[in-house]
Formats: structure tokens, C-alpha cells, sequence
């Protein structure tokens, strides 16, 4: 038992061992639950693992079609570049294809698919050099990017969790080469045609969702709907500074988006149906939490003209918080999230107001209220 005890994590390690001490489990016992849980536990590395490599593998791949570009950018017209761009895109998304049906490869699998998705991308961006857009070549790219993504998802859709996210997202972006290169439409129309796409694809994924069992062939609908929300936060970016032209008031449309994902977030880890809840909200709202550092400094510093204490006060608030929130839950990642948000407040205001020595205080004060609730939250331990 305890060379599988080695290897399981600390909290089930401490459990077992507890258990056994108490006579809850017999050590024969302890030591099957042990060995599971350590087989759990490398397994989910492992696969991390495999996400981290094959991830930069993906940015290597499009790296190679980089160097590969270049390498023939002095040899062949803009037509040509175009084609060799477009050929290496498809070959790289066929063999991440090809190679996802397999366990060991899945990762890659995916992260081939992607990048030759971005290939291809490129590629039909760049493709407006040589042919213009409404010529007959821009027809055909235009349709191409309308038709891939659609097949892509249909084909991905309850066969995989990770592809029909991968597929909203950048479906996105071959709308808009499609709409800039087979329609007469101006860059505002093509902004508020995404806008009109995404509310409905939001609508749809909505729908499904509210049917959701639980069942495994159904998690493509959840990252898919979370991948549709990170897509609108481009959306906001474009329609505010494009359509609307808000400038810096741009910011106010990102907290809109921000504040509505973060009430989602909530929504789906506390009051969501079973088979919609997931043990990873919390990192989502842990990433709220660290986007709303930036966000509320540049909402007050830039569209408010705040002074330093107006600026800090939202940021330290919401860190006390998440803060709360974390401790009350013992969230991890939402508890460093907010430690996070206070420490930037508190380091903003000391270097603003009072230079390195207000900053030395600043810091002080903060850490001493952390090493207070550090203690208190010993305590309730």
C-alpha cells in the first residue's frame, strides 16, 4: 500500500489513511481504493501532459507553414503562395483527422485539426491579394469558407467533446472571410451579420442544452456554448469600436460581456440542473476574476479619468470577494484569483500615492490581512 499511497494525491492520501486509522476501511481495502486513485491520478496527468505537448506542437506546425511561406514567397506569384498555404492547411487537418480515432493520438489529433484550421485561414485571407473580392476565384474561397465549417461541425458533433468548440469559434472568422470575400457587404454590415450568427448560434446551443441528460456524447454542447461566449467577447470588441464607434468606451460593452459570462459562471455551478454542472466553473470564474483586474483598472483610469483611489477600490473589492467566496467554497482557484486582484490593487495604489514607501505599506497591510485570514481559515479547518 504504500508505494500506491506515494502516488495519490495529497487530500485522498490523507483520507485513506485517516479511514484506516479509524477502522472505517480495512488496510486491504485502503490499499485497492489507493491504487485506484493513484491509477486516476496519473492517468489525468498523463493526458495533461499530452494537451501541453501536442499544444505546442500545434504552434510549431503553423510555425513550419510560416517558414514555409517564406521559403516560397520568392519563388511563386501571390496565387501561388495562396495555393501552397491552402494544400498544407488541408493536409495537416486531414492527418489530425486521421490519427483522432486513436487514444494515444487524440490530443494531437486535435491540435493538428486546429492548427490546419489557422493554416487555412490564413491562407484564404491572404488569397484577397491575388484575386479581388467577387472575382470568380473569391466566389469559391467565399463558399469554401462557408461550407467547411459547417461540415466540420456537423462531422464533429457527438463524436467529440473538444472539435465542435474549436469549430464555433473559428467558424466565426471563415463567416467573416466569406462575407468580406463573396458579398458586397462593408465592414460595419459584416460586423453586425457576425453579431446577428452569434446571437443565434448562442439561441440554439441555449435549446440544446436545456434537453441535456448528461450522457458523455453531450459535452460537445457545453464548450461549445463556452466557446460561443469567448467568441462574443470579440464581437463585443469589433461592434463597439467598429459599428458603434465607442473608442474608449469600449470598455463598458467588455464589462457587460464580462459581467454576464461571470453571472453564467455562477449560474452553472450553483443553480444549474445536474447534468450541467462542472467541477471546472471554478477555474472559469477564477479567469473572471483575473480578467476584471484589467478591465476595472481601464474602466476608471481611462473612461471614468478616476483618480488612483477610485481606480483601486473596485479592484480591492472585488479580490475581497472572490476572496470570501473562495474561502466560504474552498475554491483554490477562484481564493488565488482574488488574492491576486487584491495584491494588484493594493500594489497600484502604494506605488501611485506614496511611491516605494507606500507601496512597502500598501503590501504590508495586505499581506497582513492574509496571514489573518490564513489563520482563521486554519482554524475552521
Amino acid at each position: 500500500m504504500g508505494d500506491a499511497m506515494s502516488r495519490v494525491p495529497g487530500d485522498a492520501a490523507a483520507a485513506l489513511e485517516r479511514w484506516a486509522r479509524a477502522g472505517l476501511v480495512s488496510s486491504e481495502q485502503a490499499g485497492t481504493l489507493a491504487a485506484e486513485a493513484a491509477e486516476h491520478a496519473s492517468t489525468g496527468g498523463r493526458r495533461t501532459f499530452q494537451y501541453v505537448l501536442a499544444g505546442t506542437g500545434g504552434v510549431v506546425v503553423i510555425i513550419a507553414a510560416s517558414v514555409l511561406a517564406q521559403w516560397v514567397w520568392p519563388r511563386v506569384g501571390d496565387s501561388g503562395r495562396s495555393m501552397v498555404l491552402m494544400v498544407a492547411g488541408f493536409l495537416v487537418h486531414f492527418l489530425g483527422f486521421q490519427v483522432e480515432s486513436r487514444d494515444r493520438w487524440r490530443p494531437a489529433g486535435y491540435l493538428l485539426q486546429t492548427s490546419g484550421l489557422l493554416i487555412l485561414l490564413g491562407a484564404f485571407m491572404y488569397s484577397e491579394r491575388p484575386w479581388p473580392d467577387l472575382s470568380v476565384p473569391a466566389l469559391v474561397i467565399g463558399g469554401v469558407c462557408l461550407v467547411l465549417p459547417l461540415l466540420l461541425a456537423y462531422r464533429s458533433v457527438g463524436r467529440d467533446p473538444f472539435m465542435p468548440a474549436v469549430h464555433v469559434a473559428l467558424g466565426f472568422a471563415f463567416l467573416a472571410v466569406f462575407l468580406d470575400r463573396a458579398t458586397p457587404l462593408s465592414d460595419d454590415g459584416i460586423v453586425w451579420t457576425l453579431d446577428a450568427v452569434l446571437l443565434l448560434v448562442v439561441a440554439g446551443l441555449v435549446l440544446r442544452l436545456r434537453n441535456a441528460t448528461g450522457a458523455p456524447d453531450e459535452e460537445w454542447a457545453l464548450n461549445a456554448f463556452v466557446a460561443a461566449l469567448y467568441a462574443g467577447l470579440v464581437m463585443v470588441m469589433c461592434t463597439a469600436s467598429g459599428p458603434l464607434d465607442l473608442e474608449s468606451e469600449t470598455v463598458w460593452a467588455l464589462d457587460l460581456w464580462l459581467a454576464i459570462v461571470a453571472a453564467l459562471t455562477l449560474w452553472g455551478r450553483h443553480a444549474a440542473p445536474p447534468a450541467l454542472q462542472r467541477e471546472r466553473f471554478s477555474q472559469q470564474l477564477a479567469l473572471c476574476v483575473a480578467f476584471a483586474i484589467p478591465l476595472a483598472f481601464y474602466t476608471t483610469l481611462e473612461a471614468l479619468d478616476a483618480s488612483s483611489e477610485v481606480a483601486a477600490l473596485p479592484v480591492g473589492s472585488g479580490g475581497g470577494l472572490a476572496m470570501t467566496y473562495g474561502l466560504r467554497l474552498e475554491d483554490r482557484a477562484v481564493l488565488v484569483a482574488g488574492c491576486l486582484a487584491l495584491l494588484s490593487a493594493a500594489w497600484y495604489y502604494g506605488v501611485d500615492r506614496g511611491g516605494a514607501l507606500g507601496a512597502v505599506a500598501a503590501l504590508a497591510a495586505t499581506a497582513a490581512l492574509l496571514f489573518w485570514l490564513s489563520a482563521r481559515f486554519g482554524r475552521r479547518g
